[in-house]
């Protein structure tokens, strides 16, 4: 056996011991992201005032958990869509974070002006399912422009080749 054969060997073992790794790191992640969720959010679903600003949290992290467990199992079946689904549960971070502070901003801004603008925002009848629908239309677009982006990259890699 000469050297290159060894090393690929080494290679591939420490590919199945990595992939086996992050996809337990991401089972855990997802979850402790849904029970977190459910332990933080449980008494919201009873509650009569919850504003549906409020509702973008929860739906976007039960969002997160699940995209984690399906990364899980993809990545424990050595599949590459894993690596793509792991990367957005993680990237659906930032946005809960954005928006967050987009929220503070306008409550900030509906407080100086004496609550007119958060009693116009509270008069908006939308009911959690159709927030939920709202947010996954907007996922799967951007999901599909990532998917766009990824198809073309590709393709100019192979025209550059030729």
């Amino acid at each position: 056996m000469n050297e290159n054969s060894k090393k690929g060997q080494q290679d591939n073992g420490s590919l199945d011991w990595n992939a086996s790794l992050l996809s337990l790191i991401s089972l855990a992640a997802g979850i402790m992201i849904l029970w977190a969720t459910w332990f933080f959010y449980k008494d919201a679903l009873d509650t009569p005032g919850f504003p549906w600003y409020r509702w973008i949290q929860p739906i976007l992290m039960v969002l997160g958990g699940i995209l984690s467990l399906i990364a899980a199992a993809l990545l424990l079946m050595r599949r590459d869509s894993g690596m793509a689904v792991l990367k957005t549960a993680v990237g659906i971070i930032p946005v809960i974070l954005a928006l967050r502070l987009l929220i503070v901003i306008i409550i900030f801004i509906g407080k100086a002006f004496d609550g007119t603008i958060m009693a116009r925002l509270n008069d908006i009848t939308m009911s959690p399912l159709k927030i939920t629908i709202n947010v996954a239309v907007v996922v799967v677009i951007i999901l599909l422009v990532q998917l766009g982006k990824a198809g073309k990259s590709k393709s100019d890699k192979a025209m550059k080749e030729k």
